[in-house]
C-alpha cells in the first residue's frame, strides 16, 4: 500500500493459481478521514471524471445506483493517475419495491437489516433535496449525488481554501 493512501489489498489470482496483482483500494470516505489534503484539483477531477463514466454506462444499460454516498466510491493510486469506481449498485432498489403501474403511494417494503439502514440514512445528504426514500431511483440522483460528492470532497479536502 501507499504510505500515505492505506488501502486494502486484494490479490487477484490468475487461471494457474499465483497471484497475478495485488491493487491497494481505499473508499473516499475513509481517503478524506485519514489524509484529506492529499487530494488536489488535478486528482479530484480524475477519480470524478472515472465515475461520471461509470455512471453513464451504468444509465445506458438501464441501471440506476440512487445510493451515492463517499463509502460506495473507492479510489486507488495508479502510477500517477487516480482511479475511482462506483461500488453498491442496487442497494436502494432492495429497500422498496414498487410494481410496474402501482400508485407512488403503493409501495411494498422490503425487510432491511441494520446495515441498509444506516446505508440509505448515510446517503440521504447526497440524494436530491425533495427525494423520499420510498421513491423509486432516478438518473438525475445519480448526477446530483455525483455533484454533492464533488461538493463534499472540496469542504473535507479545504479545495475551497486552495483555490
Amino acid at each position: 500500500s501507499y504510505d500515505w493512501l492505506d488501502g486494502h489489498e486484494i490479490e487477484i489470482d490468475s487461471p494457474d493459481g499465483e497471484v497475478q496483482n495485488v491493487q491497494t483500494l481505499i473508499t473516499l470516505e475513509e481517503w478524506m478521514l485519514s489524509r484529506p489534503s492529499a487530494i488536489g484539483p488535478d486528482e479530484l477531477l480524475s477519480v470524478m471524471t472515472d465515475l461520471h463514466c461509470g455512471l453513464d454506462r451504468a444509465h445506458r444499460l438501464g441501471v440506476i445506483h440512487g445510493n451515492l454516498k463517499p463509502s460506495n466510491v473507492l479510489v486507488q493510486k495508479k502510477e500517477t493517475e487516480f482511479e475511482g469506481w462506483v461500488t453498491e449498485f442496487g442497494l436502494a432498489k432492495l429497500l422498496t419495491y414498487r410494481a410496474p403501474g402501482e400508485e407512488k403511494e403503493t409501495v411494498s417494503y422490503i425487510s432491511q437489516n441494520s446495515q441498509s439502514q444506516d446505508s440509505h440514512v448515510a446517503t440521504a445528504h447526497f440524494r436530491p433535496d425533495d427525494a423520499h426514500w420510498s421513491d423509486q431511483p432516478e438518473e438525475s440522483w445519480d448526477l446530483q449525488g455525483l455533484g454533492k460528492l464533488v461538493l463534499w470532497v472540496i469542504e473535507k479536502s479545504g479545495l475551497d481554501a486552495k483555490v
